[in-house]
């Protein structure tokens, strides 16, 4: 049976946490928009390059990133999900521990011939979303 939206975004936010939690920039670059944009825990704003290079210089590493308490609400062609993110985490050097509450992405429709490129897009991004079909039972 084909995973729902619901299923579906929910693993796309893991894929994005495991790829933070490897400090994978290449993977991260693939899986943000350019329209990324990152509110930090103290209230800073990074664009996508700006927190990508930090992954690069080796500034930020994460040592546990878990995703969890996922919430994910799909109106219409549109998808919002909302969850907890649990990290181990260091900056340059420094304890980055936390837990967040945020949303990885909103997405947003996309036609079939868009659906790899699509499925990459998150935070701003698209993901393919299909409509959900109902699970249907012989009555025997």
């Amino acid at each position: 049976m084909p995973a729902t939206n619901d299923q579906r975004v929910k693993d796309l936010g893991e894929e994005f946490a495991q790829a933070q939690q490897r400090g994978d920039p290449a993977a991260l670059d693939s899986l943000l928009a350019d329209e990324f944009k990152l509110v930090g825990p103290l209230g800073f704003l990074l664009d996508k390059q700006q927190w990508l290079a930090q992954y690069r210089a080796g500034a930020l590493v994460n040592h546990s990133v878990q995703w969890d308490e996922v919430d994910v609400r799909v109106l219409g062609q549109v998808a919002i999900a909302i969850g907890r993110q649990t990290q181990r985490a260091s900056y340059q050097g420094q304890p980055a521990d936390g837990t967040f509450r945020r949303p990885p992405g909103t997405y947003t429709a996309a036609g079939d011939a868009d659906r790899d490129r699509a499925r990459r897009r998150l935070a701003a991004g698209r993901l393919a979303l299909q409509p959900d079909r109902p699970t249907t039972r012989s009555m025997s």
